[in-house]
């Protein structure tokens, strides 16, 4: 003969009602998805590849200096320049940063001078830019369930290099 206690019934009780209820919200195990289950995509950037160096020269005022001779010309810059990317999909810097191998994010407090004599009855120009690398990389639109990928295009990330100066005769 088996006895039952009050405390072992409401254990049994207690345990009857949780099995029920988790059957009838139907809660899949761990790691397994319902069957009919709408697939959650996103983009990602993969084959991230060096391209060639680009570079800018602003148009600004403050990027350049001129002067007549005979005497030294001069120019100092002292820049905040960050890298950056850019696509026409929609794809996370932490994606982009991880297929080019570098932040694209990052920024760089940067300061160089260049100075160049300039001969009498001359009139000389330096102009400032900077070198960034270009990195192209393939944009995917990727989907959980059964493995797909779709190419969407690529996209461009550029990472500074350095400042550049240059300097001619006006007249």
């Amino acid at each position: 003969m088996h006895h039952v206690t009050a405390t072992g019934r409401r254990f049994f009780h207690r345990l009857a009602i949780v099995t029920t209820l988790a059957t009838a919200l139907a809660v899949p195990l761990v790691g397994a998805a319902p069957a009919n289950a709408v697939p959650y995509c996103w983009n990602t950037a993969t084959n991230g590849h060096y391209v060639w160096n680009t570079e800018t020269w602003p148009g600004d005022a403050d990027w350049s200096v001129q002067a007549w001779g005979p005497g030294t010309l001069s120019m100092t810059r002292t820049e905040t320049i960050a890298n950056s990317f850019s696509s026409s999909y929609t794809v996370s810097a932490d994606a982009v940063s991880a297929t080019v191998g570098f932040s694209v994010t990052q920024t760089y407090s940067v300061g160089t001078s260049y100075s160049i004599s300039v001969p009498a009855n001359q009139k000389w120009q330096i102009s400032a830019g900077y070198v960034s690398l270009t990195y192209q990389f393939d944009v995917y639109r990727e989907c959980t369930g059964p493995s797909s990928m779709t190419y969407l295009g690529h996209g461009w990330a550029d990472k500074y290099h350095n400042l550049v100066y240059m300097s001619f005769r006006l007249v």
